[in-house]
């Protein structure tokens, strides 16, 4: 699944490199990671105590923004929630925001900034059937 999904994110930019660029390894590469970039759309409005929520929303805003303030590779933790959708987690917390929603904002940013490479690291894909539905979802969107 994980090199399904490099290979994807691949697509999501029309990168143009340099010469300069042409040989650097991907590992070496210099980009920002936003880490556990789900929590970015955490609400407090869905339950979630403040406390809890300090510990577990490690951004302060959703895929866009990050990527308007630089981020250029994400931490990406999908689940399946206890409804059957694809949403986002942070450990045992459940952050109710569509995860085709967020990859609609990366393909949409990325049709913008045609010269920007952006990863997703999609890991630790929680709750029955998740990496199928991540593979669904990544597929439906021509990704």
């Amino acid at each position: 699944l994980k090199m399904a999904i490099l290979k994807a994110v691949f697509i999501l930019s029309a990168l143009t490199l340099s010469s300069a660029e042409e040989n650097v390894p991907l590992n070496s590469y210099p980009m920002i990671m936003s880490h556990d970039a789900g929590s970015g759309y955490l609400q407090t409005f869905r339950g979630i105590k403040e406390l809890v929520l300090k510990w577990t929303m490690t951004q302060s805003a959703g895929f866009t923004e990050q990527l308007e303030c630089g981020a250029r590779a994400f931490d990406a933790r999908p689940a399946v929630n206890g409804d059957g959708e694809l949403v986002w987690h942070h450990g045992d917390i459940v952050v109710n925001y569509s995860f085709v929603s967020s990859m609609n904002e990366v393909i949409e940013w990325c049709g913008a900034n045609q010269d920007e490479l952006v990863l997703m690291d999609i890991v630790d894909c929680n709750g029955d059937g998740c990496n199928e539905a991540v593979t669904t979802a990544l597929e439906d969107l021509a990704i």
